[in-house]
């Protein structure tokens, strides 16, 4: 999957697969604190982004994985 059209969706992904809450990163990522862990979650179930997040995610965990098996 390329990145997100929506730059700010982007950011919010990649920060959610380096670790951070998703509050945080939906504030992070440009939007408003108020409202911020209602908004966060509901934009992680949009079908794009959580897609995005979990490529994210995988890509992070892969060079650990190959470490491990060396």
């Amino acid at each position: 999957m390329a990145t997100l059209r929506n730059a700010k969706h982007e950011h919010f992904a990649q920060l959610l697969a380096k670790g951070e809450s998703p509050p945080k990163a939906y504030v992070i990522a440009g939007y408003s604190e108020h409202g911020a862990a209602q908004s966060a979650n509901r934009l992680l179930k949009v079908a794009d982004v959580a897609a995005r997040i979990d490529e994210l995610i995988k890509a992070v965990e892969q060079p650990s994985r190959e470490r491990a098996i060396e």
